[in-house]
This record gives structure tokens, sequence and C-alpha cells, in this order.
């Protein structure tokens, strides 16, 4: 018994000739996946006439792929508990990772986590360590001590469950 599984190619043609024809794309030019991507949401956005707010790409979009995201650094050195870096909420809907810092992550997991070297690593474990990367000081500007901090990022997720 022999199984054979058929997709269907679909000619991207007339998806070139549309986003040539309204965006800054064109046709004969090579781009990437994140800028397609990037350039159709915008479409989605300007067909709905979507709003100013920082990062959104319309409702449909916002509630399908997007993430609200909120920033700032927490200092917890004794005497001090300034909080700066303060980033208002913002859209997110691509995270774009090196694929390089993902294996150098990998390296830092094993040695952070005391791994044996063929343990499975997920990608949510490798994607903390490259975020706990990224530091911060406490910003002198505004009365902090200038301790380095991971900066702490609250994602927003709305579920919609039905009644």
């Amino acid at each position: 018994l022999s199984v054979v599984f058929c997709r269907a190619v679909v000619n991207p043609t007339e998806l070139r000739e549309a986003l040539d024809s309204a965006t800054q794309f064109r046709r004969q030019e090579m781009n990437d996946a994140n800028e397609l991507i990037d350039c159709m949401f915008e479409c989605f956005k300007a067909a709905q006439g979507s709003s100013n707010v920082t990062g959104s790409r319309g409702v449909l979009i916002d509630s399908v792929f997007g993430l609200k995201v909120n920033e700032k650094v927490r200092c917890t050195e004794p005497g001090c508990g300034v909080v700066s870096h303060i980033i208002a909420s913002r859209w997110e809907h691509l995270i774009v990772v090196n694929s390089m810092a993902l294996g150098f992550a990998a390296e830092d997991a094993r040695m952070e986590f005391d791994l044996p070297p063929g343990a499975q690593l997920d990608l949510g474990l490798l994607l903390r360590v490259l975020v706990d990367q990224e530091q911060k000081a406490c910003d002198k500007d505004v009365g902090g001590c200038g301790t380095l901090y991971v900066v702490d990022r609250l994602i927003v997720l709305k579920f919609c469950l039905p009644r």
C-alpha cells in the first residue's frame, strides 16, 4: 500500500503584480519573507482604515498576529528602586532572530542550566536566554544607580473564548 501526497503549486505572479502596483515591492526584485509579510500587514491596515496606535496594523492583524508589549527597567538595588526606560504599550508582529545567535544561546543555556551536550533545548528556552542577554542600566538621568538589569517585558495576551 503506498500513499502519494500531491500539493498544488501556487503561482505567485498575481500576488507579485498586486504588490508591485500598490506598494514599494517591485516584481523583478528579490525580497525576504519578513519584508513581504510586513508589506502585506500594511496593505491590510490601509484597507481597514485603521487607527494610528503605535505599531498597530489594524484590528484584524493585531488580534490574530499581534502581541501587545510593555517594557521597563526596574532597579532592585537597596535604596534605589527607580523604574526607567519605560516604553509605552506597542504592538509587535514579527520577531527576527539571527540563527547564529540561537546557536550561541544554546551553548549559554547548556552552561547556565548544566545540561549534557546531547540535551534537547526548546525554542522558548533559547529565546528566553537571548532576551535575558539584552540589558539596560538603571538610568542615572532619572536618579538611578547605573546597575545593569534585564529589561522587563510584559506581553499582554487577549484570549477570546466562546460562550
